[in-house]
């Protein structure tokens, strides 16, 4: 554990601890370490269909587990993300035929982001399979940063072609699998945990400018893409 947290800012009692909060960035960078030290160029995308994501995610889940369905729980997400933080930057976007989930992070262009980014949209087409009851896939998958191996495997575990440093963090869904019901639906849950979410959200300060950092992300992957 010292050896996986040394260089993260992470103590290891922050992780016993089930009311710790931790920064975003010591977070991205304890996932691209764990990468690191075992060799496993997709240890993100490995873990994800492998955890419990819905308990150990807390509140923002159980708001995603009682919506009424797979767009409604995607609304949620979008919506109450900065219930959890402002590490990430969550919008649903909807058009009469699809919709696409769209996520940035808050983060400097040092910081790595892609063991985190794969464990999260792995992590959610799982956890709406599982809801949902079916093998549902994305009609497009696109992530901002690079990856030279593991794409096909990404690919075939999503059932849809995913692109690699596309500039967005982007999952498609047509609108058909976007009505899918949730077997966990409850309206009452929802409504008691969505009131707590929008008081969180009132009293939290409005999130701080990005613009530095969007033009500095930018920047970098420009930068990447001329040296390939």
């Amino acid at each position: 554990v010292g050896e996986l947290l040394n260089l993260t800012g992470i103590r290891p009692g922050q992780l016993a601890s089930h009311e710790a909060q931790l920064p975003f960035e010591p977070i991205a960078k304890l996932f691209e370490r764990a990468s690191r030290l075992t060799g496993d160029e997709l240890i993100g995308f490995q873990l994800a269909p492998s955890r419990d994501l819905i308990r150990s995610a807390g509140l923002l889940a159980y708001v995603g587990v009682s919506s009424p369905s797979v767009g409604g729980y995607l609304r949620n997400i979008a919506r109450y993300q900065r219930v959890m933080g402002d590490g990430t930057r969550t919008e649903f976007l909807e058009t009469e035929s699809c919709g696409e989930l769209i996520w940035r992070y808050n983060a400097g262009p040092e910081t790595p982001l892609k063991q985190y980014t794969e464990f999260g949209a792995i992590g959610t087409v799982h956890t709406l399979r599982q809801l949902s009851r079916t093998m549902l896939r994305p009609e497009r998958a696109c992530f901002a940063h690079f990856r030279s191996e593991g794409q096909g495997e990404i690919s075939r575990f999503l059932g849809c072609d995913a692109d690699f440093g596309v500039g967005e963090n982007r999952l498609k869904f047509r609108r058909a699998v976007i009505e899918l019901p949730l077997e966990t639906a409850d309206d009452n849950l929802l409504r008691t945990l969505t009131a707590i979410c929008e008081d969180i959200l009132a009293r939290k300060p409005a999130p701080a400018s990005s613009l530095i950092r969007d033009v500095e992300r930018q920047v970098a992957e420009q930068i990447g893409r001329a040296s390939c």
